[in-house]
């Protein structure tokens, strides 16, 4: 990462050059894909970011939408609103922090491992999601609605609110999830259990 003036960061990429620029400050990270190099994967207009680690960063709102993130690890976010919907994510991590909202609605995940995480609320409705873990993550609510789900190992991590439980199919959780999940199951399968 480099600081090109204050209140800016760049990504780099060591094959690319540089990918992403962030305008920091005290109130949000807002990216400018109107001077970023293209990601091979996306529209010539999205931004990408790849191979960086980006550490302890804030941002109370975060505006990331239709962006592509690769081969990137992400630690210790304190992120409130993270608007990341319609994006790309393969071969990511996020470790550790809170996160009040992640937005990844519409998004397509490959790979994606987010552990030891506080996560108020976490949007996945309408996503395709092939192979995310939640590892040790605490999440206030979990949306999946209208999502498409293939290897999503939810085991380990704690959720008060489920929505989009017909979604579901693809999902890995434990036998403890499952008790507490079975009242879910069979309402939404029109069962009485007396």
């Amino acid at each position: 990462m480099l600081s090109s003036a204050p209140g800016t960061l760049m990504t780099v990429n060591a094959s690319t050059g540089p990918v992403l620029t962030a305008q920091i400050s005290r109130r949000r990270i807002s990216w400018n894909a109107s001077s970023m190099a293209p990601c091979s994967m996306m529209p010539s207009s999205a931004a990408c970011v790849s191979a960086a680690p980006l550490l302890d960063s804030f941002a109370p709102i975060m505006k990331g939408a239709r962006t592509s993130w690769r081969d990137t690890e992400v630690i210790s976010p304190r992120w409130g609103s993270a608007e990341l919907y319609d994006s790309s994510w393969q071969s990511v991590r996020i470790d550790g922090g809170k996160i009040d909202f992640l937005n990844l609605r519409a998004a397509k995940i490959i790979d994606l491992q987010i552990s030891d995480c506080i996560i108020d609320e976490l949007d996945l409705g309408g996503a395709n999601v092939t192979r995310l873990a939640l590892k040790n993550c605490r999440i206030g609510t979990l949306d999946l609605q209208q999502a498409t789900l293939k290897d999503v190992d939810l085991r380990t991590s704690d959720f008060r609110t489920l929505n989009g439980v017909g979604s579901m199919s693809g999902a890995i959780i434990d036998d403890y999830q499952m008790s507490l999940l079975a009242p879910i199951f069979a309402a939404h399968l029109g069962i009485t259990v007396a």
